[in-house]
């Protein structure tokens, strides 16, 4: 992850808290609670800094030696931490997201697809009722 200095406000990233801990990231002086697993789009500037705090935290857990301004130290954490959003790449945290929102679909169009199987056997009973009628 590059910190340039400009930040293009146009960029939209992924962040990921991949870890088992809620994150609370600050800007401005206001926070945004990241709960542990949650994925996040964000602007470019939120991502950077969000991404430095957290790979930060998990950096000093994982290995009190490991000097956190080597960029070769940083990237596996980077790596599952933050993502662009480009079209047609799609990173580890965009993966799961597009999974959550699959997988709600399926839930969402199985309940209507099991309303719509007892609103069929419900008409098709109606009918059998009064076949005798005619």
């Amino acid at each position: 992850m590059q910190d340039l200095g400009m930040y293009d406000n146009e960029k939209r990233y992924i962040f990921s808290n991949w870890t088992n801990e809620d994150f609370v990231g600050m800007f401005a002086g206001v926070p945004t609670l990241i709960k542990a697993g949650e994925v996040l789009e964000v602007p470019q500037h939120k991502a950077y800094l969000f991404t430095r705090h957290l790979v930060n935290r998990e950096m000093m857990k994982a290995n009190k030696d490991i000097e956190l301004d080597n960029p070769d130290s940083r990237r596996p954490f980077e790596d599952k931490t933050i993502a662009e959003i480009t079209a047609g790449v799609d990173s580890p945290a965009m993966a799961i997201l597009k999974k959550k929102i699959k997988d709600e679909i399926e839930v969402e169009s199985g309940v209507k697809v099991a309303k719509k199987e007892v609103a069929k056997k419900s008409k098709k009973e109606e009918v059998k009722e009064f076949e005798d009628l005619n």
